[in-house]
């Protein structure tokens, strides 16, 4: 799974890599295609010429006012700040004259010569007072139309980029989804076939281990009637049957886990859900020499749900737990814990002095846990000055 994951954000980072570089390169191009075809249009048409009348007819008039010459174009410039030019020459028969670059200052006096192949054909006749020559007014409102062009090409880029994040990312997420099914069919594969081994584990063992029990069996009645001691092979029986108990509760295991679904039935007391497991439990550890405390065991109008098949096999698990770990010398308790969201069943009993490890598999406990997350509750355990606690939680129902 790990492997998948990686492999799927090396391709995100690719995809998105290729976006970016792809809309660069679409940006590029329409900029360049967009450009040539403005100066394009703004050259061949009639665009600049029109453009220019307002602003002639009303330097024709400040000139006609104040009788300036070819020679006083210095003159000027109060009329060409006044009217935001951009761009001014003043040209006779291809010469140029005067030309100035203004962008809230004069820059760059006369600067407009090397210009004056590109702008005479939209230049217009103009009445000095000693002589006519020609002008070219251009005013800055047609960059508005490349900064609107550039505008559409970064939207456009964007958008493309976004597109080819989404359709890439769509189709990495598509194959992630399969990688991650035949992951999970794996899996499932895995676990039933560990869970089939377990069930047929258990069942071939348990066989020949009911050939040995009764043999044994038959041997100590053999041995008894003789007179002799049997304690060897009492130790032989006692022995099988802890095997007997592991194997049952590996079956158990595999059968817990094989089932697929988990019905809960509907929402009832507390009392009326569990009070019935409880009684036989209390029941069976007094039958067997345990003291049981149940102070702490008081009823709730609160409501759980369960299943009942599960609950059985939980309690049959807690009871096999206690009797063979719990201390007879010490009170078993039964506790009922209320809290806002979820009640808390809680057996704690003293463990048997010098317990050896090795007689501490878990199994039990594993399958109570599963059978409570099936249930949708929880089963926590640890041990708590020197008791041994496990606690069922199930989650209050309306």
């Amino acid at each position: 799974m790990k492997k998948i994951f990686l492999k799927t954000t090396h391709r995100l980072r690719a995809m998105m890599l290729l976006a970016l570089i792809s809309s660069t390169f679409l940006f590029m191009v329409l900029y360049y295609v967009g450009e040539e075809w403005l100066d394009y249009y703004f050259n061949s048409s009639s665009y600049m010429v029109n453009m220019q009348k307002p602003y002639l007819e009303s330097l024709q008039q400040y000139i006609k006012k104040n009788g300036i010459t070819t020679k006083e174009y210095k003159k000027l410039n109060p009329w060409i700040q006044k009217n935001n030019i951009y761009y001014f020459s003043i040209s006779k028969e291809r010469k140029f004259i005067y030309g100035v670059l203004y962008n809230g200052t004069f820059q760059l006096d006369g600067n407009a010569q090397s210009n004056l192949h590109r702008t005479w054909q939209f230049m217009d006749k103009i009445s000095f007072a000693d002589t006519d020559a020609d002008v070219f007014i251009y005013v800055k409102n047609v960059n508005v139309y490349y900064r609107y062009m550039c505008i559409i090409m970064v939207v456009i880029a964007i958008v493309t980029s976004l597109l080819i994040a989404f359709v890439g990312n769509q189709k990495i997420i598509i194959q992630l989804s399969r990688n991650m099914d035949e992951a999970e069919k794996e899996k499932k594969k895995e676990q039933e076939e560990k869970e089939r081994l377990i069930k047929s584990l258990a069942h071939d063992v348990r066989t020949p281990l009911t050939g040995l029990t009764t043999y044994a069996e038959i041997a100590r009645m053999d041995v008894s009637k003789r007179g002799l001691d049997t304690q060897y092979i009492d130790m032989i029986i006692r022995k099988a049957m802890e095997i007997k108990n592991l194997t049952d509760q590996l079956f158990e295991l595999s059968v817990v886990h094989s089932q697929k679904e988990c019905i809960l039935e509907e929402p009832d007391t507390i009392e009326e859900a569990i009070g019935d497991y409880l009684s036989e439990f209390y029941a069976v550890l007094q039958k067997n020499n345990f003291r049981v405390n149940i102070d702490n065991l008081k009823w709730e109008n609160v409501k759980i749900s369960i299943n009942t098949n599960l609950m059985s096999r939980i309690f049959d698990n807690l009871l096999d737990n206690t009797y063979k770990y719990g201390d007879t010398e010490d009170f078993v308790y039964l506790d009922i814990t209320y809290e806002p969201e979820r009640i808390g069943v809680i057996i704690k009993n003293k463990e048997k002095e010098q317990l050896s490890p090795c007689n501490r598999t878990g199994i039990g406990l594993k399958n109570v846990e599963f059978m409570m997350k099936q249930m949708q509750g929880t089963m926590t355990c640890q041990m708590k000055e020197q008791y041994f606690c496990v606690a069922l939680w199930f989650p209050i129902r309306k």
